[in-house]
């Protein structure tokens, strides 16, 4: 048995060892220096559909822009929002709430017969300074953030630069044509959001009609007057941010249904070759100490069809050489979040960001390996990630479901004739983690046959090992699954990023580290392996036994803790929970037996503990750099400095979450099916369980102290139901194969 058992372990690490990757990232910041003016464009409805090599060569700005800028592709996904929730949540480098009816306003424009300075000064108070532009509701806006987890400080981006002597403008807008007074809803105004002070001001620029220009032919019958804005950046002053939003795509997009593809191409061509020329004229004019952003609020209605979501960000200055950008927020290449933008913009005008913004500086990655054509196949990969993620997991976990189901009643009514027919089925379940995990490799490929990959592999996995024992099946497969996520993840956690269990970008819960998904397979996976090294090798070498798992333990212990690895908070204190209990039950025999249910809480405080300084040295005691500080570390020096609301914050944050997977998660499925199968070998027949325990008393112990993971895992994580889904099975499964394969006697009633 041991000679099958190595020989099949070795045979399934040297095929994950051809696929392993290393993914290393070196960045420093992409200016050093203290730019004049910085010009922030904003192009609503601009993809990187729009940057094909087809495209491009007939647009020379952005093809220029594009091929010797620093380029990224940033996430603006925020829950349940829109491009109004977009611009307030750059201003406000957090989160934010917006709604369509708060609108900017030049200081004369009027609503209904009122001035924008009469409705500022109705609804906030009269104005004690000198600006052009007003958001009269800026109030609501405080209202509609009031109870939010992040604790938005509305306008934070434009108040710091307010208050460090830097002048604001903003030009341009998305109205829905030139519209009169009493067309308030047609007025598309919320890029001023970004900019704004916090009582909603802003001292210099125009976002209204003068903007635009009569075109009959054109969506709205308007087209954004190019040469006007361009024009008026002649007369900014020095020390200047500059927010220019240029509409005509999105007016285009919007009016989309009631062109013909045609025109609507020809329109298209149009739009863009504008945009292009006014891209051109700007980097013309600049100075070699100015700097250009090149962004989309919002990706248009075809990118968002084919899950196309993540929007183009360009960094430009005379200075500059190509490449991509990252930042800590993502740690990931060629990849930025929106929460990004604000600190960033800080940092080109030298200035020190506050602490009410949760994003990082980006970053240019010095990495001559890739350039933006490899970070459009990045992209590629992550769209097909997403698009195939709801497919292929959704009918995995109601197989999962059916499976768990249908095999706990071949063991109530004791259908031992159809045992070889299900445990096949029962393996697939435990070998379709490590599958999915080889098919992040896959990812640039069709949804097709990354599919067809992941139905094949399980199937003649799960064939293979019919004919091994069930001790060797469960040795071989739960050491591999984590001995291969355990190596993914030191060397750079390729196939994690690009699986369909891993995280996803274009969702922007996780960018690096080791996702929840996985966190339940590997610790899972782990105990799991153990508790079979234990049971097939105690008797013989168990000194060498119990030192051998004790550092694996601490290996995957440190990976899931490190800000640089796995950085998952809830997985370490799981992790060490999980191992403990096992390790001590395991070789401390008699200790465990002599605890009281009261040493036993002092156990669980004092490994809580333990948690929790292993987190701070990782994540704070090891870190030099603050810019590299994971969300982990950030929390606890949060923690050590007295925000107890910060941790507060954080806490409601994850129950709320974990409250609203349990309601809609498939994985609450899977979870509650295993805890039945659990419950009921614990339950029925009465002595069952006894009688397992001091025939397999290995096994005991290691489903217990899994168990009790699963309970940690489910309470401390943000989506602990997922880890408790995917960390549970490792339980569940086992103890369903080791009754279909008892050969004592006929299932009891």
């Amino acid at each position: 048995m041991y000679k099958n058992i190595l020989i099949s372990t070795v045979i399934i690490l040297m095929l994950n060892m051809i696929f392993l990757v290393f993914d290393e990232i070196s960045a420093s910041t992409f200016t050093e220096s203290e730019k004049n003016k910085v010009i922030v464009v904003s192009i609503p409805g601009l993809s990187f559909n729009e940057f094909s090599k087809e495209q491009l060569q007939v647009l020379p700005s952005l093809s220029f822009l594009f091929e010797q800028s620093k380029v990224g592709a940033m996430n603006v996904r925020i829950n349940g929002g829109n491009i109004d929730d977009v611009y307030v949540s750059l201003g406000a480098g957090v989160p934010t709430k917006s709604r369509s009816d708060i609108k900017a306003l030049h200081l004369d424009e009027k609503v209904d017969g009122e001035s924008a300075y009469e409705k500022y000064a109705r609804y906030v108070g009269s104005l004690h300074e000198k600006v052009e532009i007003v958001v009269p509701e800026i109030s609501l806006l405080y209202e509609l953030n009031e109870d939010n987890r992040y604790q938005t400080q509305i306008g934070l981006l434009g108040e710091t630069l307010k208050q460090n002597e830097k002048n604001i403008y903003v030009y341009g807008n998305r109205d829905r044509g030139i519209v009169s007074n009493e067309s308030h809803n047609e007025k598309k105004r919320s890029s001023a959001q970004m900019i704004m002070d916090k009582k909603g001001l802003i001292s210099y620029g125009n976002i209204g009609k003068q903007t635009l220009t009569i075109n009959k032919k054109r969506p709205f019958s308007v087209q954004t007057n190019y040469q006007w804005i361009f024009e008026q950046l002649k007369s900014v002053k020095n020390n200047s941010m500059i927010l220019i939003e240029l509409g005509d795509l999105d007016r285009l997009y919007v009016d989309k249904l009631y062109y013909s593809p045609a025109r609507f191409y020809q329109l298209q061509q149009e739009v863009l070759k504008e945009l292009d020329e006014f891209l051109g004229e700007i980097i013309n004019d600049m100075n070699p100490e100015d700097s250009m952003i090149l962004f989309s609020p919002q990706v248009h209605r075809d990118a968002k069809e084919v899950k196309l979501l993540l929007t183009p960000f360009i960094y430009y200055d005379k200075q500059i050489t190509p490449g991509l950008l990252t930042s800590s927020t993502t740690k990931r290449t060629g990849i930025v979040s929106h929460v990004d933008m604000a600190p960033s913009l800080l940092k080109l005008f030298q200035t020190s960001t506050p602490s009410g913004i949760m994003g990082n500086t980006i970053m240019a990655e010095e990495n001559d390996q890739k350039n933006v054509h490899w970070l459009v196949e990045e992209i590629k990969k992550i769209q097909n990630i997403y698009q195939l993620r709801p497919k292929l997991l959704y009918s995995f976990v109601t197989y999962e479901v059916i499976v768990l189901i249908i095999s706990l009643l071949f063991v109530i009514k004791g259908l031992r004739q159809g045992i070889p027919f299900i445990k096949p089925f029962l393996f697939s379940l435990l070998i379709a983690p490590l599958v999915m995990l080889w098919m992040g490799y896959f990812s640039g490929l069709s949804s097709l046959i990354q599919i067809i990959f992941f139905l094949a592999v399980t199937i003649l996995l799960s064939m293979m090992f019919q004919y091994f024992s069930i001790i060797s099946m469960l040795t071989i497969i739960s050491f591999s699954t984590s001995f291969m996520i355990l190596m993914d993840g030191l060397l750079g956690a390729y196939a994690m990023k690009h699986s369909v269990l891993g995280y996803d970008v274009m969702i922007g819960a996780r960018y690096y580290g080791i996702g929840n998904e996985f966190m339940g397979v590997l610790i899972g996976s782990t105990a799991l392996a153990a508790t079979m090294f234990f049971h097939v090798t105690y008797l013989k070498y168990n000194r060498l036994t119990k030192w051998l798992i004790a550092v694996y333990f601490l290996i995957v212990i440190f990976y899931l803790g490190a800000p640089f690895l796995g950085t998952n908070a809830g997985g370490t204190i799981t992790a060490i929970v999980t191992f403990s209990i096992l390790w001590i039950k395991c070789f401390k025999e008699k200790w465990v037996s002599s605890i009281h249910w009261l040493k036993f809480t002092v156990l669980s405080a004092i490994l809580g503990f333990i948690s929790l300084i292993v987190l701070w040295i990782l994540n704070d005691v090891m870190i030099t750099d603050q810019n590299k500080v994971s969300h982990i570390g950030k929390a606890m020096n949060g923690l050590f400095s007295g925000n107890v609301q910060q941790i507060i914050d954080i806490a409601i944050r994850k129950i709320s979450i974990n409250w609203l997977l349990i309601r809609v998660s498939a994985w609450s499925k899977v979870f509650l099916t295993s805890l039945v199968v659990i419950v009921f070998f614990v339950l029925k027949p009465n002595g069952r369980f006894k009688k397992w325990h001091d025939k397999y008393y290995s096994f005991m112990i290691g489903f217990s102290a899994t168990t009790i993971g699963t309970i940690v895992v489910f309470f401390i994580n943000d989506s602990g139901i997922v880890a408790a889904a995917t960390m549970i099975v490792y339980v569940a499964i086992p103890m369903l194969l080791l009754k279909l394969n008892d050969k004592g006697r006929e299932v009891e009633n």
